[in-house]
Formats: C-alpha cells, sequence, structure tokens
C-alpha cells in the first residue's frame, strides 16, 4: 500500500524526488514513504552533526560513510535498514548476524569484555564459580552448564564472576540478597538432615 506523499514529486522544500535525493522505507502497517535525503541531511546537520564554532560543510557525516565501523562496505546486500525513534537508520548485515559481534555486544552491556571473560574463565578452571559444575561455551546450544558472565546490577554493571545458567539465574531469582541465600541454604540443610538426604546439585561445593 502506497501513501498518498508518493504522488507528489517534491518534498514540502521544494527539492525534487529522484533516485538519488530519496529514501523509500515501509512503517509498520505495510504503508510505503518517500523521505527526501537532502531535507534529511540539512537537519542532520543543523541538529547532530554540527559542533559549536565548525562550519557547515554540507555533509551528513553518519550517512555518507561507505564502510561500518567494523570494515564491512555497506552495500545493498549488507544494508539493513529500521526505523527507530521515527528516524530511519541503517545497520551492517554482517555484523548483525556475526557471533563474535553478538557476543561482545551482549558482554558489553553486563559490563564485561571478552578478553576480561576469557581470563577470569581460566582463572576459575573452566568451572561454575558457586558450584563448581564444568562449563560449556557461551556459544551455541544453550544448557545449564553454559558459562554465563555474571555482573553486579549497578550503573554501569560491574563484573563479579563466570557461572553455570542454574547459578546465574538461581541468584537472580534470590535477588542478589546474600541473607536470602543464608537463609535458603538453612531451609535445605534442615530437611536434608531430617530425610537424611544429600544435596542433588551437579557437584557437591567443596569439590
Amino acid at each position: 500500500m502506497e501513501s498518498s506523499n508518493n504522488i507528489k514529486t517534491r518534498c514540502k522544500r521544494g527539492h525534487e524526488f529522484t533516485e538519488e535525493t530519496t529514501y523509500i522505507y515501509i512503517d509498520v502497517k505495510g504503508m510505503e514513504h518517500r523521505q527526501c535525503k537532502v531535507c534529511k541531511r540539512n537537519w542532520a546537520i543543523e541538529n547532530v552533526y554540527l559542533k559549536p564554532g565548525q562550519e557547515k560543510d554540507n555533509k551528513n557525516h553518519n550517512t555518507d560513510k561507505t564502510h561500518c565501523h567494523n570494515g564491512h562496505e555497506f552495500t545493498e546486500e549488507n544494508t539493513y535498514y529500521y526505523i527507530s525513534g521515527g528516524r530511519r537508520k541503517r545497520s551492517c548485515r554482517t555484523c548483525k548476524g556475526s557471533p563474535v559481534v553478538k557476543r561482545k555486544s551482549h558482554l558489553k552491556l553486563l559490563g564485561w569484555t571478552p578478553e576480561l571473560f576469557d581470563v577470569v574463565l581460566k582463572e576459575q578452571e573452566q568451572k561454575c564459580a558457586i558450584c563448581r559444575v564444568e562449563l560449556t561455551p557461551t556459544t551455541g546450544k544453550r544448557s545449564g552448564r553454559t558459562a554465563c558472565a555474571d555482573h553486579e546490577h549497578t550503573t554501569p554493571p560491574k563484573p563479579r564472576g563466570v557461572l553455570c545458567s542454574h547459578c546465574n539465574i538461581g541468584i537472580g531469582n534470590l535477588m542478589d540478597d546474600p541473607e536470602i541465600m543464608r537463609r535458603a541454604a538453612e531451609y535445605i540443610e534442615k530437611y536434608n538432615f531430617e530425610s537424611g538426604g544429600k544435596p542433588s546439585g551437579p557437584q557437591s561445593l567443596s569439590s
């Protein structure tokens, strides 16, 4: 379905809609819209990219880039367009689908870097910092033994240790509260003592 705006030959500021000056995008309702590249570039210069004291050079320094920050060329096949905050943006398909880039971005949100994660995991002998179960890589199919980057819930987040999925989810469900965890341990120990049972975890904490 096309918008009535697509019938016009010029934008509201008088710039002609040509193949070189026109952005075409689809909104969430499936409507096709056009946007003037000249107006978009001028707005970006006025509102985003022009620093105090900097003279206008009539160039949008983001949309005119030919490669992403990882060096991949913005070709038609390698460029993904999306709408965010009412603005049309682009992303590199190669980076978007790369497990390495995804891992780096995910760890960054948690306050980690891939290098720090690998160092800490090595220091822990590839084992969970709590239950000491042998950990599996973070890539591929996830399981209870998947290595997880634990972090302190602050702003910005602070790295702690590497845990298995079970322990990572467990301390989160217990709200990262040591007092609640101690009471939970006392609770389990009480009923284990009464029944003569033993902890059913993957490995004793004393291992």
